[in-house]
């Protein structure tokens, strides 16, 4: 969960550019959560 607030607090503070970095981050650390 922390994740995504983290993720949602960069998005607004960094340009839209970084979005897509922040996502494909979650997104692995989801798969690694769920993989252990």
């Amino acid at each position: 969960m922390n994740a995504v607030i983290l993720a949602w607090y960069m998005i607004n503070s960094t340009s839209k550019l970084n979005a897509p970095i922040i996502f494909f981050f979650c997104f692995t650390s989801k798969n690694l959560y769920y993989r252990f």
